[in-house]
């Protein structure tokens, strides 16, 4: 596996992995980031059983594969390099990322084991800006009675 990445891209999307995956499991590879490179795509994805996020970046894909690294290793080692673009490349087992001056290898899991959720298609999804008009079509049937506080909610 190698590829090149926009390295602001990738940290913002390596720290919300690490929002997702929890700090402390029984299960360590929650505590990771599954990364796949495929078709000019970079995939992130992390998970804790509960939630899942994947994200899809753009990439330079020079050759395809997928890996699994701790989530918080992996963004805080992005905060630190310095260059525009990183570049992934797998050498002896380990995953050595480059940027700039600077070169590390970390080691990574078998990404066969990483529990990846069933995200559902974009087409079964609502957008973001389809919710704001749908609950102004559904605001109609809030309850105005404080006796059934089940029916009282509306955040708009």
């Amino acid at each position: 596996m190698k590829f090149t990445v926009n390295r602001t891209e990738l940290l913002a999307a390596a720290q919300n992995a690490e929002r997702i995956a929890p700090r402390v499991s029984t299960i360590e590879i929650l505590q990771c980031a599954y990364l796949q490179a495929k078709q000019d795509t970079l995939t992130v994805a992390s998970g804790n059983l509960e939630i899942a996020l994947e994200q899809q970046l753009p990439a330079q894909i020079e050759t395809e594969g997928s890996v699994v690294v701790k989530a918080p290793l992996l963004s805080g080692m992005l905060r630190l390099l310095d260059g525009e673009r990183v570049t992934f490349q797998m050498k002896n087992g380990k995953l050595v990322v480059s940027s700039g001056n600077a070169e590390y290898s970390i080691p990574v899991m078998d990404a066969a084991q990483y529990p990846r959720m069933e995200i559902p298609c974009p087409a079964a999804t609502v957008p973001v800006s389809g919710i704001p008009a749908l609950t102004k079509r559904t605001a109609f049937a809030v309850s105005e009675d404080t006796k059934q506080p089940i029916c009282t909610s509306r955040t708009v």
